[in-house]
């Protein structure tokens, strides 16, 4: 179960929507609710910073500060970097290959969307003004939450 819930963080960086200025960095900061199947949520507070090259999202629990850092690289792999007690797991290549490519779409489309029915997977995400709001299904998890810039 724990692997799938840093699976489904991971997906969550894919709804870092925002705009991208080629030379600094933008930051956002913001909530995520992930639900499994409606029998358990779990609340999370989420920081987001972009530059043109790379992408760093914090997820944060309170009181139990990082649970996870997913950076995200131009033409890299993902990297995850979690806290002491998080456990390993593996992220889908097409997750992977695609990454950059929904991030992007995201960050420059005021609304985007992305369905695999083959995986059961759906990324959805749109704007209001400074607020950028997502949903991500995957399995027997949906994501929802916003970032909004600093």
């Amino acid at each position: 179960m724990i692997k799938k819930i840093f699976f489904v963080f991971y997906l969550f960086i894919l709804v870092s929507c925002a705009s991208i200025n080629n030379s600094s960095l933008i930051e956002y900061s913001g909530k995520l609710l992930i639900d499994q199947n409606g029998k358990e949520q779990f609340s999370f507070n989420i920081h987001v910073a972009i530059n043109r090259n790379t992408s760093i999202i914090q997820i944060k629990k309170p009181l139990f500060g990082n649970v996870l850092k997913i950076i995200a690289a131009k033409d890299k792999d993902l990297t995850f970097i979690q806290s002491e007690n998080g456990q390993s797991y593996a992220v889908p290549d097409y997750v992977n290959t695609n990454f950059k490519y929904w991030l992007d779409r995201c960050l420059l489309e005021k609304v985007y969307e992305a369905d695999n029915p083959e995986d059961a997977f759906y990324f959805s995400c749109y704007k209001e003004k400074n607020r950028t709001n997502f949903l991500i299904a995957y399995e027997e998890y949906e994501l929802k939450g916003f970032i909004v810039s600093k």
